[in-house]
């Protein structure tokens, strides 16, 4: 007995903690983590404001910063800035045209297709085009619902600051 020796209660222990840990290793190269890896870049899209004066472009920044709100712990944002940015150009054109605009409970035919449709399919709000939106109420409905609070800010800042061509 030259050698000295664990007791067999530890050697067991050591090795059932080894095989647990392998066990838990290999659950996570089966089932990863849900959700983007915390070191992936984020796909941003850039927005692109365009006007023919510094005073303009100073003013439509304020309006989308306007829209957008501080960047605090309780504020959600539910999209990109593009799409805020989209939706408030929407938003303006509807009210040139004299449209009603969206709130929590109406999303209306007309505004769907006077291109507000168009932005939603494209920023994957819906998965209907302007026409599937227009003949679906119930989608209709559904999208003014889960975007009413953003409809409503946007309504206030376009009725705040409606577009220059008013």
């Amino acid at each position: 007995m030259s050698k000295r020796f664990l007791p067999k209660d530890i050697q067991d222990s050591a090795r059932r903690a080894t095989l647990a840990q392998k066990q838990i290793e290999s659950d996570l190269e089966l089932h990863p983590k849900i959700g983007r890896p915390k070191k992936s870049i984020k796909n941003v899209q850039p927005v692109i404001i365009t006007a023919d004066t510094k005073k303009e472009l100073k003013r439509e920044l304020q309006t989308l910063e306007q829209v957008l709100g501080p960047r605090t712990a309780g504020n959600k944002r539910l999209g990109s800035k593009k799409l805020y940015a989209d939706l408030l150009a929407e938003f303006g054109k509807l009210q040139k045209l004299g449209i009603t605009l969206p709130s929590k409970d109406n999303l209306s035919k007309e505004a769907c297709a006077h291109g507000l449709g168009d932005v939603l399919y494209e920023h994957g709000r819906t998965k209907y085009s302007v026409d599937g939106l227009l003949r679906d109420s119930t989608e209709r409905k559904k999208i003014a619902k889960s975007l009413g609070s953003q409809f409503a800010t946007m309504a206030k800042v376009t009725r705040k600051h409606p577009p220059k061509d008013l």
